[in-house]
């Protein structure tokens, strides 16, 4: 190991057991690199969604943001959406680790089921979630609120366009995940 230490290419990176750290010739970190390799499954999916936490809450506010100022009711309710996300994330969350505990007295086969039920829930709320987002829909057509709203300004359509690509990229972010998993 000696001998691989005074090579260039191992004083540049070094693996720490989470995170990868590359230094630049006077020994300066130049960059910090989480590796999801050397997490385990649970450890995976709490990142990710921590992650997804984030982004959704900015994409929330910011989106409720260019609704109320472009006058859109489309990005009021997609900035509701988002909001649902982050829920449903936290749900998502409790279900991962009330289901990583380890078998005891009560549980002999463990407490997997009950990743089940975060799941059932979470369907329930995401149902009764675009229920409500139809149902106001709905009633904005039935009673022909829409003719009195202005046309949405460009920034709700910015704001449509940026989730669109956040969105996106969560997606295939999530997916690089689930595939160490």
């Amino acid at each position: 190991i000696r001998h691989l230490r005074d090579t260039a290419a191992f004083r540049r990176c070094y693996f720490y057991p989470v995170f990868f750290l590359t230094f630049s010739e006077n020994r300066k970190v130049i960059s910090v690199r989480r590796s999801l390799k050397q997490q385990s499954s649970s450890d995976i999916a709490m990142h990710v969604s921590y992650v997804s936490i984030l982004v959704n809450l900015v994409l929330s506010v910011g989106k409720f943001v260019a609704g109320i100022m472009g006058h859109s009711s489309a990005m009021i309710s997609d900035a509701i959406h988002s909001a649902s996300d982050v829920f449903s994330t936290i749900i998502v969350i409790f279900g991962v680790l009330l289901a990583s505990r380890s078998s005891d007295a009560d549980h002999p086969y463990g407490h997997e089921k009950q990743e089940y039920v975060a799941t059932l829930f979470l369907a329930f709320v995401l149902m009764f979630t675009g229920l409500g987002i139809g149902y106001e829909g709905l009633q904005s057509i039935l009673h022909k609120t829409y003719l009195d709203r202005e046309s949405p300004a460009l920034i709700a359509m910015a704001a449509a366009i940026v989730s669109i690509v956040t969105k996106e990229a969560m997606f295939w972010y999530t997916i690089r995940a689930a595939r160490k998993i």
